[in-house]
C-alpha cells in the first residue's frame, strides 16, 4: 500500500508522468476506492503499460527502458528553463553593471525565474550576482511596505474624512467584480468540534445565535484583487511594487490567465479588509465563517465543508490532492449553501482576535447572540485550511491564529455584508 510509484496519470488526456506517488494518492486521483490496493494497482497497470510491465507472480515492476525517455523529456524540459533563468540573470546582470540604476534590477517575474532555477547553475553564480539577486530581492520587500500603505491610507482613511460612499458605486464594483453573495438565514447552531477529532480551543461546544447575513459564494480571486489595487489612485500606484509572495500579481498588478481565478494569497488581514470595505463589506466574523461552512440552516452535520471525512477530497484541496499548488476556485463541490473551497484550498481571514479559551467565556452564557471575538489580542482568526495542509486542518471547526500584519502563500479571504 506504501510502494512509491512513478505513472501515467490516467486521468491526464496529455499521458504526462506522474512521478513519485502513493497507491493510495495516485487511487483518490483516479476516483478509486482507498482500501482496494492491488484491484488499484491492477487498474494503474492497465492504464500505464508504457512503463510498466508484469511479472510471472502477478506483480509490477517498472519497464526502465520505457520510462527512460520520459524521464529524459522531463530533464530536458527543467534544464532549458534553468539555463533560460541562467541567461536572464547574466544579461540583466550586465546591464545593471553599466549603469546602476534602481529599473535595472530584476522584476518581480525575473526575479521568481531565477530564484526557481538557481540550484541548477549555482556553481555559476559570481558574488557579485549573488550581491545583485540579494538587492533585486530587498527592492520587492521595500516596496511592498510602499504598496501596501498606499492602499491603505486611501482605504482606511474614509472614515476620518466624514465622507459617504454611495452605495449604488458599491454594488457597480461588486457587479465588475462577478462577485457573488449568498444570503445566509440567521439562526441558532452549536459552535465547535461536535466530532471529538479537535484541539483544546475548539472546546467547549457553545450555542450561538446569529442574524442573516450574505458570504461571497468563492474565495477572491487574483483577478479581483488586481482589479482592487488598480483603482486605488492608478497614477500613483502603478509606481510601486506589489510583493509577489506566493500570489500570482505582478509588479503592474497584473496576472497570468492561467491564475486569474486563483484565490489571491500573501494578503495581510489589513489588505483583506480594505478590499472588503471597498466594497462595502467587511470579513466573516468566526462564527458566522463557521456556520456557513457547515451548510448553515441547511446542514447535514458534516464535519468538512459539505461532506464527511471518507469524502473530504470532493470538497476540499488538501496537501493529499493538491500537488503542492493553489487551485481555481469552485473547482470541487460545494456545501449545502452552495459555498465552495471553505474547506481547502486557503485558509481564509476572520474578523475576530484569536484567544484560545474564547470559547470557554462563551460556554458560560445559555446563548451568545452575533459573537465578533475578544476585545483585543495579538493575533486574528484563519479559518479552513489549506492546499498545504492535511485533512483535520480543513475541518468547519479548526482555528487557527496569526498576526495581523503578516501574510503567507496559503492564505486568502471571502467577503460578508
Amino acid at each position: 500500500e506504501n510502494a512509491l510509484l512513478a505513472l501515467i496519470d490516467p486521468d491526464n488526456p496529455q499521458q504526462r508522468l506522474s512521478a513519485g506517488k502513493t497507491a493510495p494518492e495516485l487511487a483518490a486521483t483516479a476516483g478509486l476506492p482507498l482500501n482496494r490496493t492491488q484491484r488499484n494497482l491492477n487498474y494503474f497497470a492497465s492504464q500505464a503499460v508504457r512503463i510498466l510491465e508484469q511479472l510471472s507472480s502477478g506483480s509490477y515492476r517498472l519497464a526502465h527502458e520505457r520510462l527512460i525517455p520520459a524521464l529524459e523529456s522531463l530533464a530536458g524540459e527543467l534544464l532549458a528553463a534553468a539555463e533560460q533563468a541562467k541567461r536572464l540573470l547574466n544579461e540583466r546582470y550586465r546591464t545593471w553593471q553599466k549603469a546602476k540604476r534602481w529599473k535595472f534590477l530584476l522584476s518581480g517575474n525575473e526575479l521568481r525565474s531565477v530564484l526557481k532555477y538557481r540550484s541548477h547553475f549555482q556553481n555559476d553564480i559570481s558574488p557579485e550576482q549573488v550581491h545583485y539577486i540579494r538587492k533585486s530581492n530587498r527592492k520587492r520587500y521595500l516596496t511592498i511596505s510602499l504598496g501596501i500603505a498606499a492602499v491603505l491610507i486611501l482605504i482606511l482613511w474614509q472614515p476620518f474624512n466624514n465622507k459617504i460612499i454611495d452605495p449604488v458605486r458599491w454594488k457597480q464594483r461588486i457587479k465588475t467584480l462577478e462577485l457573488e453573495f449568498v444570503p445566509v438565514k440567521g439562526d441558532t447552531f452549536e459552535m465547535g468540534d461536535l466530532w471529538g477529532n479537535g484541539d483544546k480551543d475548539e472546546k467547549p461546544v457553545h450555542k450561538v445565535l446569529l442574524s442573516n447575513f450574505e458570504i461571497s459564494r468563492y474565495e477572491i480571486t487574483n483577478e479581483q484583487y488586481c482589479y482592487f489595487l488598480k483603482s486605488q489612485n492608478k497614477s500613483e500606484l502603478e509606481k510601486i511594487t506589489w510583493r509577489d509572495f506566493g500570489c500570482r500579481i505582478d509588479d503592474n498588478f497584473e496576472v497570468e490567465e492561467k491564475y486569474k481565478n486563483h484565490p489571491v494569497t500573501g494578503i495581510t488581514y489589513k489588505g483583506a479588509s480594505a478590499f472588503c470595505k471597498w466594497l462595502g463589506a467587511r470579513l466573516p466574523t468566526e462564527a458566522q465563517w463557521e456556520y456557513a461552512a457547515r451548510g448553515g440552516h441547511k446542514s447535514n452535520g458534516y464535519e468538512y465543508s459539505g461532506a464527511d471525512s471518507v469524502d473530504v477530497d470532493s470538497v476540499a484541496w488538501y496537501n493529499y490532492n493538491s500537488d503542492g499548488t493553489t487551485h481555481p476556485v469552485g473547482k470541487k463541490n460545494p456545501n449545502e449553501l452552495g459555498l465552495y473551497d471553505m474547506s481547502g484550498n486557503v485558509w481564509e481571514w476572520c474578523y475576530d482576535w484569536y484567544d484560545e479559551y474564547y470559547y470557554k467565556e462563551c460556554f458560560k452564557k445559555e446563548v451568545v447572540v452575533d459573537p465578533d471575538g475578544p476585545k483585543n489580542a495579538n493575533f486574528r482568526v484563519l479559518r479552513g485550511g489549506s492546499w498545504f495542509n492535511d485533512a483535520s486542518n480543513v475541518r468547519c471547526a479548526n482555528r487557527y491564529d496569526y498576526g495581523p500584519n503578516s501574510s503567507h502563500y496559503d492564505i486568502g479571504f471571502r467577503c460578508v455584508r
